[in-house]
């Protein structure tokens, strides 16, 4: 917009009701300014559509779109619409709101604990009337989220910004049919270009809660194509790797993980548990009757509660594990090379070119006791993937098959297969932390993939590390039981590594209370 323009609309009057005061920024679509409703002598915010974008269907029905989004809305942490209208351009007149974007405090200064989650959790607060209302933002992110220091509370959250909102009982709108969003935040489903629902905008809590506190994003690609690539595949780096300066406790590092789980299925339920988590680690305690606060506030209104997720659509979830004292996940550190991230930039090309920002050797055989769902009876294209995937570890090409096997899970979640090749490949890498959790899922979709004699194996090389040991034991004590024993006896005998070996023998100890493997423990 020219400066001829920004004048010309100054001081003119909209409906009789609005004056227009002056310019106040503009984004990808729209202007906006500052206004006056003028039988009131209130402030206000007016966005006008964009000259450019009048004739284009589709930026109309998404300007549109944020205003039935927007007057859906009716909470303190959600800014709310006042009027829509069509004079020149269509316009929308909204809660005028003033203070400090997120992003800009989050560069100035490093938050405490206390600080960040009271951010967190009125985030979240806001986040679940508006998918109370049907509404997913899908573009969550600091620049969205506005911090006013409200008199006698403090820091006070206004999510804004809902012009790329969805509408659960709409299909989504898109700029020319391509992705929405911001790279950085966007979940891996929603960097995919699929279908998302209110999980997506709780992955991007949990990147926003990284960033606040560590002062650095988990997945920093360097151009577009890569960190959609990292969101898609990268493992979740810890919070303690990150900044190992700070010490942070088992319990947040396990909200954050089951925050950014690339399956929607294994992040939280809705708004409502994972505020119930985030309030419970210690690093809250600080708070005092905040979070009790933010509760009543979110639940006001019985339409807060989340509509478009519901338990009965997301069998067989379970918490996440915490994370084992010392873990660490640090995504370079953890051979997930750059190639891998530009290894499917070709299949992105069309992508990325109609792409729209909102803001600028392990044993692979399988054993005759494999559970019956298999890829032969997998859902319409995850069994050519999984072909995919199978033909590229025969080729050695491990980093390329972690990729498809990812994507499958994303759009896939209940099926079993991609989870336990998953595990195999991650023990393969040595991640074993994330390797159990995929044997684990894969055990819970498919009971039959205890008795798997690679699963075994890899479960029991995982006993030489201290950081997932006590998982491992944890799992083949719970849950592969009888069919572990002749797998630890065996490795008793031939595994070159005496802490596996000792360890190897209490597990079996307390599988079959064995005197005489304590007796092999004791020589060891």
């Amino acid at each position: 917009m020219n400066e001829r323009e920004e004048d010309s609309r100054i001081g003119t009057v909209l409906d009789e009701r609005y004056r227009v005061l002056q310019p106040i920024a503009q984004g990808g679509m729209g202007a906006v300014y500052l206004g006056e409703q003028i039988k009131l002598g209130r402030t206000v915010a007016i966005k006008f559509l964009l000259n450019f974008y009048l004739f284009d269907e589709s930026s109309r029905t998404r300007f549109a779109r944020e205003a039935q989004a927007m007057s859906r809305l009716s909470h303190p942490h959600c800014v709310s619409v006042i009027d829509f209208g069509i004079d020149d351009l269509p316009y929308i007149v909204m809660d005028y709101v003033t203070g400090m974007s997120l992003e800009a405090i989050i560069h100035q200064e490093q938050m405490t604990f206390a600080r960040a989650i009271r951010i967190a959790l009125q985030i979240l607060a806001g986040l679940a009337h508006a998918h109370g209302q049907g509404i997913i933002h899908r573009d969550i992110k600091p620049d969205n989220i506005i911090i006013q220091d409200a008199a006698g509370t403090g820091d006070h959250v206004k999510i804004v910004d809902f012009s790329i909102a969805k509408m659960a009982d709409q299909s989504a709108v898109s700029l020319n049919g391509a992705i929405v969003g911001t790279p950085y935040y966007m979940s891996p489903e929603q960097a995919l270009g699929g279908d998302v629902d209110a999980r997506t905008d709780l992955y991007s809590v949990g990147i926003v809660i990284f960033e606040m506190l560590t002062g650095q994003k988990p997945f920093p690609g360097q151009n577009i194509a890569e960190t959609l690539m990292m969101q898609r595949g990268a493992p979740v780096p810890s919070l303690g790797e990150v900044v190992p300066h700070v010490s942070f406790s088992e319990e947040i590092e396990a909200v954050i993980e089951k925050a950014l789980s690339k399956s929607r299925d294994e992040r939280f339920l809705d708004a409502f548990e994972f505020m119930r988590a985030l309030a419970g680690v210690p690093e809250a305690e600080d708070l005092g009757d905040v979070s009790s606060d933010i509760y009543r506030i979110v639940r006001f209104d019985d339409s807060s509660k989340t509509v478009e997720v519901s338990p009965a659509q997301m069998p067989g979830r379970e918490a996440a594990p915490k994370r084992a004292a010392g873990s660490t996940a640090k995504v370079s550190g953890r051979g997930f090379p750059k190639a891998v991230f530009f290894a499917g930039a070709v299949a992105l090309a069309a992508l990325l070119g109609a792409y729209f920002v909102a803001s600028p050797g392990v044993e692979q055989k399988k054993s005759a006791a494999l559970p019956a769902r298999s890829i032969e009876t997998a859902p319409g294209g995850e069994k050519e993937k999984i072909t995919s995937a199978k033909e590229l570890i025969a080729a050695g090409e491990v980093d390329e098959a972690i990729l498809v096997l990812q994507d499958v899970r994303i759009v896939h979640p209940r099926a079993a297969e991609p989870a336990y090749l998953l595990g195999n490949l991650f023990s393969q890498k040595s991640w074993w932390v994330d390797a159990i959790k995929r044997y684990e899922n894969a055990i819970d979709l498919e009971p039959g993939y205890a008795q798997d004699p690679v699963l075994n194996r890899n479960l029991i090389r995982a006993l030489n590390t201290n950081k997932a040991s006590l998982s491992a034991r944890k799992l083949i004590l719970d849950r592969i039981g009888d069919s572990a024993v002749p797998h630890l006896r065996s490795a008793l005998e031939d595994e070159p590594s005496i802490r596996v070996r000792r360890r190897a023998a209490k597990v079996l100890r307390e599988l079959t209370r064995d005197e005489s493997s304590a007796s092999q423990s004791e020589r060891w």
